[in-house]
């Protein structure tokens, strides 16, 4: 009896030992089977569209190279394998498959929002690619180059192009989701487009420059006055003294063309107090009983003194020039003053303070003691500068340029057009040389 309990237990153990040997090897063969041994896959294609749109900066991954030489834009690409091994050499064809990219362009997808460019199908007798690579044993990738005619590009810019680069293997599996890139190149970068804004102080010297140049890769600034700067963005520069002053911009760009831009420079003189009668803030020349008053020393149409005989002032902000009808549209309406001044380059301009409703304001210079019809602005020989009030510059200074080639008289103001209830007012008027 005891034998046979001893016989069974040592058969038991046997079974169990078989069982947790047996069930060990299972696992292990269902592990490898849910691994493939290889995939191939374009890495760059996990963002769909491989964009070559600008210069590389702050030491950014490029995604392009220039080839002088050979008048080439080289842009690297890469195909990569993953699995459990890396065993063997797998050599890769590469195809052209633009049936999609004329599928992004019929969904708008290779449509720049900003500019409103849609890309092009790339000609395929403008670039290159190898029709194969090799992935060689014991390595994860193989890289190769789509070169694009570098004259080509710069013969068309403005414009955008784009090509699909597929890749097939009959042996390997292949990431579907993963083997195709769309490379969707803008020729604009190209070539630099330089430029500048400046500001400075009233009656000041001291000029602050703000680079403003898309695609430059060096820069050379002459501010007009003998002297320079390699500064992309220098720092403020002293002028010795007020007047005009030519500056240059010149920007290298990648290709290595240099681009100049220029322009004058004013540091104006303020001469409002000289020429200029109560340029605010405004003074009324009526009794004060109200708000709304009628403005001191400037001349006005009828329409003005659209309130019961007063309009032109408004008490606010210390005294404001101001347009407003309640009751009908204001048509033409017109604050304006005459002065004569001596030859030379001057600058008129106003400090907006309220826009509300729908206006259309513009401050004129005109030759002679009156102005013209809002509608006989445009193309006027005789209108010295325009400038059309812009509501989105907010409480900023706007005004305009002009010359004058002798001494003469000249009427400066505003000519006003808006609707019922609209409100148009300004805090100053200034002259500058």
């Amino acid at each position: 009896m005891k034998n046979n309990i001893k016989n069974g237990i040592k058969i038991l153990l046997i079974s169990c030992i078989a069982s947790l040997v047996t069930t060990s090897c299972e696992y292990k063969e269902i592990a490898d089977a849910e691994y493939s041994d290889q995939i191939l896959y374009m890495p760059g294609a996990k963002s769909g569209i491989y964009r070559v749109n600008e210069i590389s900066q702050n030491n950014a991954p490029y995604r392009y190279r220039l080839d002088m030489e050979n008048k080439k834009v080289i842009v690297p690409l890469g195909i990569y394998r993953a699995g459990v091994n890396n065993k063997g050499n797998v050599n890769v064809d590469i195809i052209i498959e633009n049936q999609i990219v004329q599928e992004l362009i019929a969904g708008g997808e290779l449509t720049d929002e900003e500019s409103g460019l849609t890309s092009e199908i790339l000609p395929q007798d403008k670039f290159s690619v190898p029709s194969s690579v090799q992935i060689k044993s014991g390595e994860e990738k193989a890289t190769f180059d789509l070169a694009i005619d570098l004259q080509f590009l710069l013969d068309n810019l403005h414009k955008r192009y784009a090509t699909a680069v597929k890749i097939i293997n009959s042996n390997i599996k292949i990431n579907e989701a993963l083997s195709y890139l769309v490379i969707d190149f803008d020729t604009d970068f190209l070539i630099a487009r330089p430029g500048f804004t400046y500001s400075s102080e009233k009656n000041g010297t001291i000029v602050t420059f703000t680079n403003t140049t898309a695609f430059g890769v060096n820069y050379k600034w002459d501010f007009g006055d003998g002297t320079t700067s390699d500064e992309e963005n220098p720092k403020p520069h002293t002028y010795p003294s007020l007047g005009a002053y030519n500056v240059k911009l010149s920007a290298t760009s990648v290709t290595g063309e240099v681009i100049e831009y220029s322009s004058v420079v004013h540091l104006w003189e303020d001469i409002t107090e000289t020429y200029i009668l109560n340029p605010g803030p405004f003074k009324r020349s009526d009794r004060p009983t109200g708000k709304v008053g009628i403005l001191q020393d400037w001349s006005y149409t009828p329409n003005v003194l659209a309130s019961n005989g007063k309009g032109g002032y408004y008490l606010e902000n210390g005294g404001v020039m101001d347009f407003y009808s309640s009751s009908a549209d204001l048509t033409n309406a017109k604050i304006y003053q005459s002065l004569q001044l001596p030859q030379g380059a001057y600058k008129i301009a106003f400090t907006p303070y309220k826009f509300t409703g729908t206006n259309t304001c513009y401050l004129v210079v005109y030759k002679g003691s009156e102005l013209p019809d809002i509608n006989n602005i445009e193309n006027n020989p005789d209108v010295l500068g325009s400038y059309l009030w812009n509501e989105d510059v907010g409480e900023i200074e706007q005004g305009v340029e002009f010359s004058l080639d002798s001494n003469q008289n000249v009427t400066i103001g505003f000519i006003v057009s808006n609707q019922a209830k609209s409100r148009l007012q300004i805090s100053s008027v200034n002259l500058y040389r």
